[in-house]
């Protein structure tokens, strides 16, 4: 074999060695894993409290707290004829002087007469039930007929909760709504606002029997057959038999009758006694 042949088999081998070192190099580039960047979770973003910013309102004739927005109107005539606590939205003209079944959302003592004569003017009638604060509730939802009111046209919404055990009734209506939208809001208030009740007179008036039964304080044990004038954290006036006021002031866990009287205002009394200075101070603020 002359020079050039040996050459020429050289460089033979020299480019298999290289075609075979470039193959190897390519192959473990593919096969080499890719690194893969790790997914992270978004955190979710809890459901904002939809009641958070709304007003809160007690009332001593229904004996229950509930929350409703702050740009809605808000009349409380339970202590005249109509018996009601009338909450409306942009569509409830001239509260102070409607009439209680105009208003988008009434609260009102059960009446099973008038829910009788409201669900024999209903069509497309859907009957539910809920809990509310631990009490049962009935829901009837559906379109007017012929609302038991004058001028109410055909075809609104009404949803209808009636708390027996409670003798309450909370009605949505959509008297003045024009829109689907518009009766959406209302019925998503209520909704709201029922999650929001909690029935204050049962609570206070247990604890109230809970201190007589320990203490033995004849002057409360009639309370079942009181009428409960005022209700806050600390102080309860109630009027016994249509006669005798007392002030019971909450001192630690307990309550104590701080004082009875005949007079319809119990601030009148002219008494020095510091409960009855605080309570009627509490008034005035």
């Amino acid at each position: 074999m002359n020079q050039k042949d040996i050459i020429a088999v050289l460089v033979v081998i020299v480019i298999i060695l290289l075609g075979t070192t470039v193959y190897y190099a390519t192959l473990s580039k593919v096969n080499e894993p890719i690194a893969i960047a790790p997914m992270t979770q978004q955190p979710s973003t809890p459901p904002a409290n939809k009641t958070a910013d709304w007003k809160e309102y007690s009332s001593v004739n229904f004996g229950i707290s509930f929350k409703y927005p702050r740009n809605y109107v808000f009349m409380d005539r339970s202590n005249n004829a109509e018996k009601a606590i009338l909450i409306g939205d942009k569509n409830f003209p001239n509260p102070e002087i409607a009439p209680s079944y105009h208003a988008p959302i009434t609260i009102s003592k059960y009446d099973e007469k008038l829910l009788n004569d409201q669900i024999s003017t209903l069509f497309n009638t859907k009957k539910t039930t809920m809990t509310i604060d631990g009490e049962n509730a009935n829901v009837i939802e559906g379109n007017y007929q012929n609302y038991p009111a004058p001028n109410i046209p055909a075809d609104k919404h009404i949803k209808i909760i009636t708390i027996p055990g409670k003798n309450i009734t909370i009605t949505a209506r959509d008297y003045y709504t024009g829109t689907e939208s518009d009766w959406n809001e209302i019925s998503s208030v209520v909704d709201s606002l029922l999650a929001t009740i909690e029935f204050t007179r049962d609570k206070i008036t247990q604890e109230i029997k809970e201190f007589c039964e320990e203490y033995d304080t004849p002057k409360c044990l009639p309370i079942e057959s009181s009428e409960f004038i005022d209700i806050n954290d600390k102080f309860i006036v109630i009027k016994v038999n249509n006669s005798i006021n007392y002030l019971l002031t909450k001192k630690g866990n307990d309550w104590r009758v701080s004082i009875a009287s005949e007079e319809n205002n119990i601030c009148d009394t002219g008494s020095d006694s510091p409960d009855l200075v605080e309570y009627c101070r509490s008034l005035r603020k």
